[in-house]
């Protein structure tokens, strides 16, 4: 399971993907077919006896679209799709086919038996052709990874590392405040010296299990959080991701001048990590929307 974070895709990797794609087109090998009726991929998956591949994606999402361009192109990704069927189902245009199946960020793969009535696995985020492949892999043996990792903490009720990766199965599958939290809570409480790296990861999660909630009267709570990450974890992974999202929470909360002051200490602090570059392209998206308005006002 992908961190939760992300990115934006330049024009020189747009044209990478375009060039790759060209190549691919030429390997025989068949495109992944997306079918866009649920229904009738369920059924056609329970006739065939094939696993099925749920795709909750956004149109203009950028997440979204490196799935498409750069991993749905894959030749590993596409030889090893032969044995399941896809379906993708727009997460923003039916919120209620999302919320039955508990999807709470684009991109969300699912991997369910055939037939649908059973989840397997799930991947929120841009997944590496590799890491698609193994779960396409598993859910045509009709073995769920998730169901490994929650298995596992039942037998290590002590172990910080399994208590994590539960708590990740559970917030991927939208059981953020009743599993998912009282895990990370759980971690960061014993790892607070941050002795096994998973201390700070579990704060980032209870940073963002505020934000999922969308209520803008708790936000402050997890900008409290992400700045607690920065202070007592400078050095951590999370950290320039801690720094990055305040940005994009106080701009959520309209306070424009702080959320760019943000960006700017990701890009100070930590110049060479992806956050910086992210938090760049932030900052300027601000100032160009600014900028369109202000000429269109004057």
């Amino acid at each position: 399971m992908a961190e939760t974070g992300r990115r934006g895709i330049i024009t020189a990797l747009g044209l990478v993907a375009a060039l790759a794609g060209c190549a691919q087109q030429q390997s025989g090998i068949p495109e992944v077919r997306l079918n866009n009726d649920l229904d009738k991929a369920k059924a056609d998956s329970l006739k065939e006896q094939k696993p099925l591949i749920v795709y909750f994606y956004q149109v203009e999402n950028d997440a979204c679209r490196e799935f498409e361009d750069t991993v749905l192109v894959s030749n590993t990704v596409r030889e090893a799709s032969q044995g399941v069927v896809w379906a993708q189902v727009n997460g923003a245009l039916y919120p209620e086919v999302a919320q039955e199946f508990a999807v709470f960020a684009l991109p969300t793969i699912i991997f369910m038996n055939p037939g649908g009535t059973k989840e397997l696995d799930r991947i929120v985020d841009v997944p590496t052709p590799e890491e698609l492949v193994l779960h396409l892999d598993l859910a045509k043996k009709g073995i769920s990874r998730a169901q490994q990792i929650l298995d596992a903490e039942i037998g290590k009720p002590n172990d910080l590392a399994a208590a994590y990766a539960a708590a990740m199965i559970w917030r991927d599958r939208g059981r953020i405040a009743d599993e998912a939290v009282p895990r990370f809570r759980y971690v960061y409480e014993h790892d607070l010296d941050n002795s096994k790296g998973l201390g700070s990861k579990a704060l980032f999660q209870l940073a963002f299990a505020d934000i999922l909630t969308r209520n803008h009267a708790i936000f402050p709570q997890a900008i409290q959080k992400l700045e607690l990450l920065v202070r007592n974890y400078p050095q951590s992974a999370e950290a320039p991701k801690a720094l990055l999202v305040t940005g994009d929470v106080l701009l959520a909360l309209d306070q424009r001048d702080e959320a760019l002051k943000a960006y700017q200490r990701v890009m100070d602090a930590y110049p060479n990590s992806e956050s910086a570059k992210e938090a760049e392209e932030h900052k300027l998206k601000v100032t160009m929307f600014e900028d369109t308005v202000r000429a269109f006002t004057e």
